[in-house]
């Protein structure tokens, strides 16, 4: 039993780390190698190809709750989404409400209301007869992309609306069974699929998200490498969960035992299996500096139901020049049909942007516009990056425009005086909440209806700790009127509007630190990664390529700012070496591999590969730990950074798994000054040396560089040598005073 369950874990934690896709690419099939029938798609025939919801089995459901949705107020609605994906929808398409209701609501005055995208489309009285409703789709709820469902309530238990605000007995309960299901059917018909990149190789909203692979000639140069990590991470950055894009060599791609959707990168001459085939079958070839794109159907003797684009040149630095035609939104958005050969492209628009914006908008999230129905905005996530290093008080900027009703002088009577200076704003930061009266807004002067309130972030609310790299903010308005329930209007002219633009105001640094406090910095920076080149070994394969993928993406996503690579190969050449000394260095898996590294392993923090050895300065148990990571000066220049990642495991390592995920998200959410990582077989993280001083650091001004003399002793400052002085003469007084007392004894 144990066995089996350590089995599973194993099996878990290889899924976790390669993607779905890449696992299966990996396994081998009984044959050496299957033959794939790769067929060019012909322009203006409407293609079919797998959906990649459901493939497998048709039909889809969306669900909107894990837990039930309690509603108490007398009017109260709430917003869910659903994401209708590109697949072929049949006939039977409907949305399931399902609901739980107080006993004690009036039936004939209390309704349920049903809209998608703010059209109303079904309403029904609280009777407690009908507890679950399914209400048909139309075509103009099943366009691809998202949707909105809101559910509105009015409900009362006595002809006393005041009463009823506050009444628990006042209720309704969606529950979790709440569903939408899309006939969807086992494909998805196109004529256009350039078109449509990058569908199918990602799917922004589905369930996997990622359902392809870029695939590599198995002979991969360097800049190839570099290519494809370009692609990958643009790839895995469309995705809502940011995942990282499998990428595999050609000859793993044809021996999976499934075939996933593909794009095969490299040059006309450097493929030799299938995919070479496919090049020789290519209706116009690419010459010179020409960049070919074409579509093919994937056949393996069953329905041609995958697709491989195939972006290929005469030379792979034709490939790296004109990439950006699948990367750049703009370029992309123009491409069209199943083939495209483009000989001229416009240059890459080098960005070089400055500070960082952290404002609503920058997160996803649109204006907000506060009323008496809607009188909240809960969870606004913000991240703050985990490689900033903060320099100054941070604040929360806010930009309202405020309802002039709200602001208007009533000093008639004590109590309006009263009932306007309980209105305004409740903000919980992190949990900690701050309540700004509008008496507060009025004080700030403003001319019109337009207020800029900053709202200083205490040390409980900034990132780390428990609150990982995060901020989440919930905003309510206080600005019902006193009873407000009892003549509550749709629109009384009582709002709060706050702008998109509102956000954080956080003075930082990009910390140069060699350590992990501030992951990953240095190898990142506000521009990207545009300081740090990955060095790999000669001979790579698909699992070695995923794992590099997972980590370039994981940087990229920190950034947001899309980039391209320097990848250096061994053994290194001239050119290689000078990019080493001028970049941060990453380094994946076993060291033995890297004739570089080997020939300084006396300068790396750790130098054994695997074994109890590695661990004997530290308090760590070897044989209980998968997975290390360290970071310290570059043994090429310690002005820059290396970071090594590797199994310690002898067993993980030799599945060729490197990096595990938790390890790299348990970086960046810690925030501790340390140098090395471990995680356990638990998939506990510890950092083992966290309270020793760091190795060193890179880039700094303050570190110590060779040759430099070491400080001198500081001098005892003055008052340190009055007060010596002052005991000595105290103690000698005192000494001759009873030196004194013993003669006088005596000579009497």
């Amino acid at each position: 039993m144990h066995k089996s369950n350590k089995m599973v874990s194993l099996l878990v934690t290889a899924a976790l780390v390669t993607g779905p896709i890449a696992g299966s690419a990996y396994a081998e099939t009984a044959a050496s190698q299957r033959v794939l029938s790769l067929t060019p798609l012909q322009e203006s025939l409407s293609g079919k190809q797998a959906s990649n919801v459901s493939h497998a089995t048709p039909g889809h459901v969306i669900r909107f709750l894990d837990d039930p949705l309690h509603m108490p107020k007398v009017e109260q609605a709430h917003d869910f989404y659903y994401l209708v994906p590109k697949a072929d929808l049949g006939a039977n398409n409907y949305l399931e409400l399902v609901w739980t209701q107080s006993e004690l609501l009036i039936p004939t005055q209390s309704t349920l209301t049903v809209m998608i995208d703010d059209m109303p489309l079904k309403s029904v009285f609280l009777d407690g007869q009908t507890r679950q409703l399914q209400i048909p789709l139309g075509s103009s709820h099943l366009t691809p992309g998202y949707h909105k469902v809101t559910v509105w309530k009015h409900s009362l238990v006595s002809d006393d609306l005041c009463t009823d605000e506050y009444n628990p007995a006042n209720w309704v309960r969606i529950e979790p069974t709440t569903s939408v299901f899309l006939d969807t059917q086992a494909v998805w018909s196109t004529g256009n699929p350039l078109k449509e990149f990058p569908h199918p190789f990602v799917e922004q909203g589905a369930l996997d998200e990622v359902y392809g692979a870029i695939v590599l000639p198995d002979s991969a140069s360097a800049g190839l490498i570099a290519s494809a990590l370009e692609l990958a991470t643009h790839l895995s950055m469309q995705t809502n969960g940011k995942r990282h894009v499998p990428i595999l060599t050609e000859s793993e791609w044809t021996a999976g035992s499934t075939i996933p959707h593909a794009i095969a990168l490299g040059s006309t001459d450097s493929w030799t299996g299938s995919v070479k085939q496919a090049v020789d079958s290519v209706p116009r070839k690419a010459a010179g500096e020409e960049l070919l794109l074409q579509y093919y159907a994937v056949a393996d003797g069953q329905a041609a139901d995958r697709q491989l684009l195939l972006v290929t040149a005469e030379a792979e630095q034709v490939i790296a020049e004109k990439l950006h035609v699948l990367t750049d939104s703009t370029l992309t958005g123009q491409l069209t049909g199943t083939q495209a050969v483009i000989a001229e492209t416009p240059k890459r628009e080098v960005s070089n942007p400055g500070s960082r914006s952290l404002t609503f908008a920058s997160a996803g999230y649109a204006d907000l516009l506060l009323n008496d129905v809607n009188n909240h905005a809960a969870n606004l996530f913000i991240t703050v990056p985990s490689y900033w290093k903060m320099t100054g008080d941070s604040w929360l900027n806010l930009k309202l425009k405020v309802s002039p009703l709200l602001l208007v002088e009533d000093n008639k009577t004590s109590k309006k005086a009263s009932r306007h200076t309980a209105q305004g704003l409740t903000l919980t930061i992190n949990d900690i909440p701050k309540t700004i009266s509008l008496d507060e807004l009025k004080q700030l002067g403003s001319d019109s209806d337009s207020y800029n309130l900053r709202i200083p972030l205490e040390p409980n609310m900034m990132p780390g700790g428990d609150n990982g790299n995060a901020i989440r903010i919930n905003i309510a308005a206080n600005i019902s009127e006193v009873s407000g329930a009892c003549f509550k209007e749709r629109n009384d002219g009582r709002w709060i509007f706050i702008d998109k633009e509102s956000g954080l105001e956080m003075p930082y640094e990009v910390s140069k630190d060699a350590s992990f406090k501030y992951w990953p910095a240095p190898f990142v920076n506000d521009q990207g990664i545009n300081r740090t080149a990955f060095l790999v070994p000669q001979n790579v394969d698909g699992k070695f390529l995923t794992q590099l993928s997972m980590v370039a993406s994981e940087l990229v996503t920190m950034t947001q700012n899309e980039s391209s690579f320097a990848v250096v190969q061994e053994p290194l050449d001239a050119k290689a070496e000078e990019t080493l000394k001028d970049h941060n260095i990453i380094v994946l898996g076993d060291l033995s591999q890297y004739p570089s590294l080997q020939a300084a392993k006396d300068r790396l923090l750790l130098t054994e590969n695997s074994g109890p050895g590695r661990f004997l300065n530290y308090s760590v148990i070897a044989e209980m730990a998968d997975y290390a990571a360290w970071v310290q000066p570059s043994v090429w220049n310690e002005e820059y950074a290396l970071a090594v990642f590797q199994a310690t495991d002898e067993q993980v390592a030799a599945n060729g798994q490197m990096v595990h995920p938790r390890l790299l998200s348990s970086l960046k959410q810690h925030y501790i000054a340390a140098q090395i990582a471990v995680m356990s077989k638990s998939e506990e993280v510890f950092f083992p040396d966290a309270n020793e001083e760091p190795q060193a650091v890179a880039v700094s001004s303050t570190a110590e560089k060779p040759g430099d003399q070491p400080e001198e002793a500081k001098p005892i400052p003055m008052w340190i040598w009055i007060l010596i002085s002052v005991q000595f003469f105290a103690m000698l007084f005192v000494v001759v005073k009873l030196w004194r007392r013993r003669e006088k004894d005596r000579q009497q």
